[in-house]
């Protein structure tokens, strides 16, 4: 049985994450479909073996470790897993480059390992970003034996089985798609790959599917998305999805987020198939959500990704009480990703979209009503995100108008959205063309306008002055200034103006707002020992009172009370340590 080596160089999907610190599925399910063909996983971890049959590594790893791509080129086979044709902003880890791909697969060919490009990046190639004309393959066309765009597992698994046996795969080779038994039989196989991630235990995050497809594939969904194009929703059982967490939670994964579906209001929901905006099933979700907490009882996060807005707006009962049992078992900080795509009517018809002003106002107002609420962690429970992508079809210069009135209604309202993302259109489904300049200097303009109109008063909003979060992740430093994040999806940056210990968990005070972004101070702060240019960074202090607090320390409250202006003082003192 030949060895096997995976190089994950990420998915980054509308629908699926898998940059650090989140593990995406598809790199689990081509580790468990590698020991269902009969091979054992990477036991070097965890028992010191000295010649494991699946190797597993990541693109940053090979980045930092030269020796990291040797040990990986050490195998009969190679897989490399990119899939993120449309790139965002990365605080650590960053997705596999085309001519990263093209040298791990010149040296494994070099060595005489058979290739495989699996993910996105097989069918589109690579991107430098949005608007940017994609990244043929034909550097790597030399160096490959085989692309797998969907469903790689399945080939991998006819391959090792094959090479093992000699027998016939089933069905035509290379071409299937994975059985629902294989699906859920790789996931649970592949589960043990969690222990050799670098993020593991913390902050990693198991990403989990639960349903393939789009229910309005019904009315060919929207024009430029491909996931309608897989026709019939299939969906994962709730029993089995317990299982696979059960077994990431006893391999210590503590953070989950449920992605890898269009809609999750639309979990088995009633009438997929002939409605595309079928009835939410809020017992199939309470037996979905119920399992994972059963799984995994301490669990640190459990959010989720995608929302249709028509389907909350249309069934609001449902969808309300679906959204209830989000915050009943799902943890603070959760965000349905509405895929909004424009507000300009034209737009809208010409590329099938289904949220006019109307739903899409009616289902934000939904989940501020259900989800509203501050959690424990310092975030509301459950809000939406505005996608938008420019360089559709039917656009004109009074596209970008519709879109901003519609963020300025949102905002005259008093709704609360967690975050607004706009991207450029990549040309996926047959017959889109590439974005015009126009358009592109269009985005820029509306980007802009955005960032600075909506993003900057939602924040405030959203996090007050004085808002503590909880369990604030340290990632990078940029100078003095120590950057991190919460653990979830799409989580808020935080900068602390002074050093923190990286790869350490803090309780962060919100002092100050960006456009993306918050500023704050760890607390508890302690009083002895700080530094001048620590003091400084919390507000209101100056660098004399800062002088005078290190080199005479205040001894308690009283003291600090004495020291410094009164409002000041009524700021800071609830979060210092004496």
């Amino acid at each position: 049985m030949p060895r096997v080596a995976i190089l994950d160089g990420y998915v980054d999907e509308p629908a699926q994450f898998g940059v650090p610190p989140y593990l995406s599925p598809q790199a689990r399910y081509l580790y468990g479909a590698a020991r269902a063909a009969g091979l054992e996983g990477d036991a070097a971890v965890v028992a010191d073996a000295a010649d494991p049959d699946i190797l597993y590594g990541t693109i940053d790893a090979v980045r930092k470790r030269p020796k990291e791509l040797s040990r990986l080129l050490d195998a009969e086979v190679v897989v490399v897993l990119a899939s993120c044709v449309v790139p965002g902003k990365y605080l650590r880890g960053s997705p596999i480059t085309r001519d990263e791909a093209s040298r791990v697969l010149r040296g494994a060919k070099q060595r005489g390992a058979f290739t495989i490009l699996a993910g996105a990046c097989a069918r589109f190639g690579f991107s430098e970003g949005g608007g940017k004309p994609l990244l043929g393959l034909g550097p790597l066309e030399p160096h490959l034996d085989r692309k797998c765009p969907d469903h790689s597992d399945a080939f991998l698994f006819d391959l090792l089985t094959t090479m093992a046996t000699g027998d016939e795969p089933p069905g035509p080779f290379g071409q299937r798609k994975r059985t629902p038994a294989e699906w859920d039989r790789f996931a649970l196989l592949g589960a043990d790959l969690v222990v050799q991630h670098p993020d593991h235990p913390e902050p990693l995050t198991a990403e989990l599917d639960t349903y393939t497809g789009c229910a309005r594939f019904v009315d060919g969904g929207c024009r430029f998305c491909m996931e309608p194009l897989e026709g019939m929703p299939k969906y994962r059982d709730e029993a089995r999805i317990e299982e696979e967490v059960a077994r990431l939670a006893a391999l210590g994964v503590r953070n989950f987020r449920l992605g890898g579906q269009a809609c999750f209001w639309s979990y088995k929901a009633k009438g997929v198939g002939t409605d595309p905006d079928p009835r939410p099933d809020a017992d199939a979700v309470r037996r979905l959500l119920e399992g994972v907490r059963r799984a995994a009882p301490d669990l640190r996060v459990l959010h989720i990704d995608n929302g249709n807005p028509t389907v909350i707006a249309k069934w609001p009962d449902e969808s309300r009480e679906v959204t209830r049992l989000l915050v009943e078992h799902g943890t603070d900080g959760n965000i349905a990703a509405f895929g909004l795509e424009s507000m300009d009517p034209a737009v809208q018809s010409a590329n099938n979209l289904n949220a006019d002003e109307t739903i899409a106002m009616a289902a934000i107002r939904l989940l501020n009503e259900e989800g509203g609420a501050r959690g424990p962690n310092g975030h509301p429970w459950v809000l939406p995100g505005l996608n938008f992508i420019s360089g559709l079809p039917g656009e004109s210069k009074e596209t970008n108008g519709y879109n901003l009135r519609f963020l300025e209604r949102v905002l005259a309202e008093g709704l609360l959205v967690r975050r607004v993302n706009m991207r450029q259109i990549l040309p996926s489904r047959k017959g889109m063309e590439p974005m015009p300049q126009r358009s592109h200097h269009d985005f820029v303009s509306f980007k802009k306008k955005v960032r600075e109109g909506f993003d900057r008063p939602m924040l405030e909003r959203l996090y007050p002055v004085g808002t503590v979060l909880q369990d604030v992740f340290m990632e990078t430093r940029d100078g003095h200034t120590t950057f991190g994040r919460p653990i979830g999806t799409y989580a808020i940056l935080v900068g602390v103006g002074y050093e923190v210990p990286l790869e350490s968990f803090h309780d962060v005070v919100v002092t100050d707002h960006g456009f993306r972004s918050l500023t704050g101070f760890v607390t508890p702060f302690p009083v002895r020992g700080t530094s001048v240019r620590t003091w400084q960074a919390l507000p209101g202090i100056g660098k004399k009172t800062a002088v005078d607090l290190k080199v005479k320390p205040p001894v308690d409250a009283a003291a600090f009370q004495a020291r410094v202006d009164p409002v000041v003082a009524e700021r800071l003192l609830p979060h210092l340590a004496f």
